[in-house]
This record gives C-alpha cells, structure tokens and sequence, in this order.
C-alpha cells in the first residue's frame, strides 16, 4: 500500500473474495494436472533430475494456462506477481520434496529395505533368460530369493522341486511368485503340490 502511494503503475490488489473464488476454481484443476502427469505415483515411479524437472515443467505451464483460462471466463483481477510467485514456489517446493523423496528410496532399496522379493518357478528357457536379463539392468532391480523347479538356473539358490512351494512360502518372506515354462500358472503348479 505505501509503495502504491509512489509508484503509479501499481494498482490495487483485488479483494480476498476474487482470490478465493479463483483457487476454488484452480484446485480441481491443478490435482486433475497432477493425476493426468502421474507425479501422484511417488511410489511407482522414479524420476531422473531432467524428467522429474521437465515433468514439473509442463505441469506449471499447463496449470498457468488453466489459472489464466479460469480468469479470463470469470472475469477475475489476478495480481500476476502473485501467480508467478504462486508457479515458482510450487515448482522448487515439488522439486525438492520429490528429489529427497528419490535420495530415501534409492537408500532404502541400496540397503535392501524396498527390494521386492521374488520366487522364480521354472525351468531354463530363453524367456526366463530374457527377464533375468532385464531386471538385472533395472535401476532399482527386485531380489531374487532362489527358484523351485528340476534344473538349477544359474547361480541362483535352488530352494527346491514344485512339491516345496507351500513350505518356501511359509518359511520365506516373499512378495511375488513367478512363473516360467513349462509352468505357466500357478494352476501348473497345483496338481503336482497336491500330488
């Protein structure tokens, strides 16, 4: 309000209420940006500093033209000091929290704490060969437990035939089971548990 008394070209802020309308309007909007981009899936995905940088980036560019849109058809006054303030310290604030949030899981799977766990049912095959390739190329690569099946695979710990899959369950912590030929679904496997 002083500086507005020296400076002409100041104008005066708009009142609480325009304010309020328009973050009422732009809420919805930013969250529908935020699901639309998946920066919500912190869990799921990981982000290099360029595309977690670029992905911020097209989220604040979208939500100023949608912040800009909303105001053009409500006929709002938008102090455009006060957006760009809004933009910039959206931007550092998501960059920061999602980057530390990057550094902790990449030391919690450095020290095995959010590795998932898995049991390969199988046999050797160029399709367990071609996963067991992938995975080991994986930035953040899930653990390997050991394998049930005839034929040992690899360097792998064999933990036993298919009879063993309801004592390896019980007795390991294991988050997921895969299956590779010739036992294609957990329904292959059955009849010989049974058995």
């Amino acid at each position: 309000a002083a500086l507005r008394g020296h400076i002409a070209a100041l104008k005066e802020p708009p009142g609480f209420e325009e304010y309020a309308l328009l973050v009422y309007l732009c809420v919805p909007i930013w969250i529908a940006l935020i699901a639309m981009l998946n920066l919500h899936r912190v869990f799921e995905r990981t982000w290099t500093r360029l595309s977690l940088a670029l992905d911020l980036a097209k989220l604040h560019v979208l939500g100023f033209l949608a912040v800009s849109s909303v105001g053009f058809f409500v006929q709002a006054t938008i102090n455009r000091s006060l957006v760009i303030l809004f933009h910039a310290t959206s931007f550092l604030l998501f960059y920061a929290v999602r980057s530390a949030f990057g550094t902790w899981q990449r030391y919690q799977h450095r020290t095995g704490q959010s590795q998932a766990r898995l049991l390969v049912v199988g046999e050797p095959s160029p399709d367990l060969d071609a996963f067991l390739h992938t995975i080991a190329a994986a930035e953040r690569p899930p653990k390997i437990v050991g394998t049930l099946g005839l034929t040992a695979i690899g360097d792998l710990p064999q933990l036993g035939a298919l009879d063993d899959l309801p004592r390896v369950l019980q007795t390991s912590a294991i988050d997921r089971v895969l299956f590779f030929p010739p036992y294609h679904h957990a329904s292959d496997v059955a009849p010989s548990v049974a058995a």
